[in-house]
């Protein structure tokens, strides 16, 4: 699980669509704002999320959570502090920042598993609990 924090207009987005094209995906990935959710099929299943319209992780009942939340691929979640609470302990947290004219990246590995996806990217993560 990968869970993207930022301000409008960083770069969220953007990330997952490289995460996407990484993944062997040549679909056209847009950011599902309205859909909530958009499933993707590459080496791996992509499930991306844009939870920005949502109130709390009691929202993320209707959309089936556990058919995403890593089972049987990987999940990209724009605005990931609506649904905290529904999310599982060990995600790479990746806060995306615009600091002048520069986007900045700041990866936290929350767990074992994210520390080794941090890791394999070549990503210089936090590590926390």
């Amino acid at each position: 699980m990968i869970c993207l924090f930022g301000d409008l207009g960083a770069g969220k987005t953007t990330l997952a669509q490289g995460i996407a094209r990484g993944l062997g995906i040549v679909r056209r990935v847009t950011s599902p704002t309205f859909t909530l959710v958009q499933e993707y099929q590459g080496r791996l299943r992509l499930y991306h999320l844009d939870c920005y319209r949502l109130e709390g992780p009691e929202d993320l009942d209707p959309l089936c959570a556990d058919d995403w939340l890593g089972r049987d691929g990987v999940s990209v979640i724009e605005w990931p502090e609506r649904v905290a609470a529904a999310l599982p302990e060990d995600r790479l947290e990746l806060r995306l920042m615009i600091v002048g004219d520069d986007h900045t990246l700041a990866p936290h590995s929350t767990g074992p598993q994210s520390a080794r996806l941090a890791r394999d990217a070549g990503l210089s993560a936090d590590v926390g609990a």
